[in-house]
């Protein structure tokens, strides 16, 4: 208001700029003036000039999301979540379209809508864990989204995205059954058992199979280059396959003997490079036993005129040490042995070693006399045949000698009437135990 004393005095006027929520830019708008009214008829009536101005906008179209980062879900199917608002209310329906970066370690739904009445109203996003079956460890991947309206201000608006973690479930492994009780024979007696990987590798892996004592078991698969290889992709890795153990067979009474299958492997996933398989615990069944044997053909016979019989003497076993073998005669009168001592190594123990026995003579009416060859304990380093004692051998050595007079010549004597002589000899056929004659 102006009066006749205040008419050259400026009046300010305050404009003050409105707030809304729209992101509608910076909106021109006028400051109307009216006709003024005085009873000054020269004022009445006129009409000041209107005032342009422009109200700048603070608003800024944007698809929120709430928290971006440390986000987990697991392989299990475990889940987290985020929440979505919208910044500015749109004039539109707005829908958010949701990918996952890697939908085979997170999924999470397609859609989530707003409006002009719910923009500021929070929604949950629930993000899902995929499993899968490869060691991978912990993947990370992202979950963004796009918008799409007839509000130009919002379509194809980019959500921040949402930064999330898969938490690896999956181990690298080797899956071996049975891992124990098998049990070989050194006849040739085989076991088996099947080993897989445990994880889906991202390369082939190959496990090199080897026996801890080679000497009692060996393993083998069907493996065309190897037949201790064992080679596993990434399409077959949870596909069990077989591996034989078979019994080797020795010559020692070693007894039941315990060996392990082992397995080492190799791999281009640094997951299962270097990785061992589980041992294998496997048992030979050994099929030797100890022992000497004394080959008799029917009863050995000696003869006083020097005859000789035989027997022959042999391990049933491969030693570990030489074996001696003492061998004597009970009588030297009747029979005497052509070796002292038999000698086995680990390279002689199976072939026969023969003991002649060769009658000695006498001058006795004695008859046929049975004697021993004695076979002596054994003596060795080896504790299996270590005082070892093998059978004796009974023989008999032939008399022949006979009770009687031996005369020579007993025909063609020729004496003369003139007290010419001839001769004869007499003695006796064998020893006499007594002599009473004169």
């Amino acid at each position: 208001t102006f009066t006749s004393s205040n008419w050259a005095t400026v009046q300010p006027v305050t404009v003050t700029g409105q707030d809304d929520a729209v992101d509608d830019g910076d909106v021109a708008y006028q400051i109307l003036t009216a006709a003024a009214t005085s009873a000054d008829p020269a004022y009445n009536g006129i009409d000041a000039i209107d005032v342009d101005a422009v109200n700048n906008n603070d608003d800024t179209a944007a698809i929120v999301a709430n928290p971006t980062t440390g986000l987990t879900t697991t392989e299990n199917g475990g889940t987290d979540a985020f929440q979505v608002t919208l910044a500015t209310p749109p004039f539109n329906q707005v829908t958010v379209l949701l990918l996952s970066s890697d939908p085979a370690e997170g999924t999470v739904p397609s859609i989530i809508q707003f409006d002009p009445s719910n923009w500021n109203v929070a929604q949950t996003v629930t993000v899902t864990g995929i499993d899968d079956i490869a060691a991978d460890g912990d993947q990370a991947y992202q979950i963004t989204g796009t918008g799409s309206s007839a509000d130009v201000k919002y379509y194809n608006l980019s959500m921040s995205p949402v930064s999330v973690t898969n938490s690896d479930n999956d181990t690298p492994g080797i899956t071996v059954t049975p891992t124990s009780g098998l049990t070989t024979t050194e006849a040739g007696g085989a076991a088996s058992f099947t080993a897989k990987l445990a994880s889906q590798p991202s390369q082939n892996v190959a496990i090199t199979l080897s026996s801890s004592d080679p000497t009692e078991g060996l393993p083998s698969t069907l493996n065309a280059l190897s037949s201790q290889l064992l080679t596993f992709t990434y399409l077959d890795w949870n596909t069990p396959q077989t591996v034989t153990v078979t019994g080797v067979d020795d010559n020692i009474d070693d007894g039941d003997i315990s060996y392990n299958i082992t397995g080492t492997v190799s791999s281009l996933d640094n997951g299962y490079n270097n990785f061992y398989m589980s041992n294998v615990s496997t048992t030979n069944s050994d099929d030797d036993t100890k022992g000497i044997t004394v080959g008799v053909s029917g009863t050995p016979t000696t003869t006083e005129a020097g005859g000789t019989a035989s027997f022959t003497v042999v391990l049933d076993t491969e030693p570990t040490d030489d074996v001696s073998i003492g061998i004597t005669s009970s009588d030297n009168t009747e029979g005497a042995v052509s070796a002292a001592t038999l000698t086995f190594t680990n390279q002689n123990w199976s072939t026969a070693q023969t003991v002649t026995v060769t009658g000695a003579d006498d001058n006795a009416v004695d008859g046929d006399i049975t004697y021993t060859a004695i076979t002596t304990p054994a003596s060795s380093n080896d504790a299996n045949y270590s005082g070892v004692d093998p059978d004796n051998v009974s023989v008999i050595n032939t008399d022949d000698d006979a009770i009687g007079f031996q005369i020579t010549p007993t025909t063609g004597l020729t004496t003369t009437e003139a007290s010419g002589t001839a001769t004869f000899t007499v003695k006796l056929r064998s020893q006499p135990f007594a002599f009473d004659g004169q």
